[in-house]
C-alpha cells in the first residue's frame, strides 16, 4: 500500500495544500481527516508518523468514512495489532463486528 501518493488535481501536494487539509481536518471535515491521515502515512510533507496517521484515520473512520476504515484495517493487519478495536466489539475469526 506504500506505493500510493496523495495528490491534488494530479499533482504532488504543496505545503500550502497540506496546511489547508490540516486546518479542515482539525475543524472536523471527514474527507480531510482521511487525507491528512494518508499524508502522515505516506510521509508526504511531514515525515512518516504512524501515530498521527492512525489518529486522523481513526477520527474519520469513527464517523463512518469507509476508506479510512479500510486503510486503518490495513495498518492493523500490517502491524498485526488490534489495539484500536473497540472492547465492546464481537470478534469472529479474523473479523470484528
Amino acid at each position: 500500500m506504500k506505493n500510493i501518493r496523495v495528490e491534488r488535481n494530479g499533482k504532488k501536494l504543496t505545503n500550502e495544500d497540506i496546511n489547508y487539509i490540516s486546518r479542515m481536518a482539525k475543524s472536523g471535515h471527514i474527507h480531510e481527516q482521511y487525507t491528512l491521515g494518508l499524508v502522515y502515512y505516506y510521509g508526504q510533507g511531514p515525515d512518516v508518523d504512524m501515530e498521527e496517521a492512525k489518529k486522523w484515520l481513526r477520527m474519520a473512520a469513527e464517523k463512518g468514512h469507509s476508506e479510512s476504515q479500510y486503510v486503518l484495517g490495513e495498518i492493523h493487519l500490517a502491524e498485526d495489532s488490534a489495539e484500536d478495536i473497540d472492547p465492546g466489539s464481537t470478534v469472529v475469526g479474523d473479523r470484528t463486528w
